[in-house]
């Protein structure tokens, strides 16, 4: 695929948390016809038709095509910056363009998280530059604006955040740090209320960089 954070990319596409997982690469999981992992810059899926193959012989398969990929199976370094509370486990996705379906968000990752009780997603973007972040972060904010999402930049000490409402994902809040924009998405009708906290979890996302 190119590289770890893309074989994982593809990976995570098809990840389904409620298959038995198998540990084989950098990820794996397994369903009585399917089997898939990722390791190093490979993506690798394991089909079978007809009768259900022995689990045993399955997983045989897996290992011996796992062993011929190379040493490393660990996961993307870039993982790390999800690792925050209340992120919902398996629930992590890299895109390598247009996050949450923005072309102005050239690529990052995804997660679920759950925040007061309400399950929100979380978005890392991935720039080149400082430079770059803050143009995606005005991008950002021009077309909340263009579509009547009443955008608006608050600063408490040095943090600026965006926050406003996104046609397609309810409230928003959104950071910039350094060559990363990231925020959350589908806050309920009151996020405003909960920005306090939320913040916090954000604040949080920082210092895990």
């Amino acid at each position: 695929m190119g590289s770890l954070v893309d074989a994982f990319g593809i990976y995570s596409r098809y990840f389904n948390r409620e298959a038995r997982k198998v540990d084989i690469g950098a990820g794996g999981f397994m369903d009585e016809s399917e089997l898939m992992f990722y390791k190093e810059d490979y993506f690798v899926r394991l089909s079978t038709s007809g009768d259900r193959p022995m689990q045993d012989v399955f997983v045989g398969f897996a290992r011996i095509i796992a062993n011929g990929i190379g040493d490393s199976a660990k996961p993307p370094k870039e993982l790390e910056l999800l690792r925050i509370p209340g992120v919902i486990p398996g629930t992590e996705k890299y895109y390598p363009s247009s996050v949450l379906g923005y072309p102005f968000f050239k690529r990052g990752f995804t997660a679920d998280a759950k925040l007061s009780g309400k399950e929100v997603r979380i978005f890392v973007v991935m720039d080149r530059s400082s430079a770059e972040a803050k143009e995606t972060l005005d991008r950002y904010h021009d077309y909340l604006k263009e579509k009547d999402g009443n955008p608006r930049f608050e600063k408490k000490g040095e943090t600026l955040t965006l926050v406003g409402r996104d046609p397609l994902y309810e409230s928003v809040l959104v950071r910039r740090s350094g060559t990363y924009v990231f925020g959350i998405v589908r806050l309920s009708p009151e996020g405003d209320s909960r920005r306090e906290n939320t913040g916090k979890d954000a604040g949080r996302h920082e210092k895990t960089r």
